[in-house]
């Protein structure tokens, strides 16, 4: 679930449950420059289940996710995939994903990666994300990237991403903007994200 800029119509206001969401390991076949921009679906890592990015008032609930061994479920601002996204907010596109609701989904992961994701430039993000923590990677990733980077403010969760998953090592903040910077430090605290 995502949404482009330069697009006629917003997305949003998604519900997805009930489904069997398995085994999405094969190499992404789409180009990087799906949909004539270095958006769109050439971006999605294999192994990730459920993507969700720059689209707002989603609930994620009662799902099967299980064998997507990149990542079970990814939250993504467009400012992950271009750092001038918040030059295209319009009434139609707005960069950063509000109002996530992921809960009471069934969420296993592999071990390992999949070998087709270290050969994918956001896969290979991933990876290095899991060598930052030391461990395996978590089945949610959360870019870290909110509408603090617009707004210029220090909010704890600006956008209401809710989380009630039962289990251990279920969630990554990757700090998105600092990916590659000497302080880029990922993190595993959920608590600001649980649902309250």
């Amino acid at each position: 679930m995502f949404d482009l800029p330069d697009l006629s119509q917003r997305g949003g206001e998604v519900k997805a449950y009930n489904n069997n969401i398995h085994d999405n390991n094969e190499r992404n076949f789409a180009k990087s420059g799906s949909f004539g921009t270095t958006w769109g679906v050439g971006n999605a890592a294999p192994g990730c289940g459920v993507i969700i990015q720059a689209t707002s008032n989603v609930e994620i609930y009662n799902n099967k996710i299980v064998n997507n061994n990149s990542a079970a479920v990814a939250i993504v601002s467009g400012f992950f995939v271009d750092a001038k996204a918040g030059e295209k907010i319009n009434a139609n596109y707005f960069p950063v994903s509000k109002n996530i609701f992921i809960h009471d989904n069934t969420i296993e992961m592999a071990a390992s990666f999949p070998e087709p994701a270290y050969h994918h430039h956001t896969g290979q993000i991933l990876v290095g994300i899991e060598k930052a923590l030391g461990k395996r990677i978590p089945p949610i990733v959360y870019d870290g990237i909110s509408t603090n980077v617009i707004t210029q403010e220090q909010k704890v969760n600006p956008d209401s991403i809710c989380i009630r998953q039962a289990g251990d090592n279920l969630f990554v903040n990757a700090d998105g903007l600092n990916i590659g910077q000497p302080n880029w430090k990922p993190a595993t605290d959920m608590q600001p994200f649980i649902c309250k």
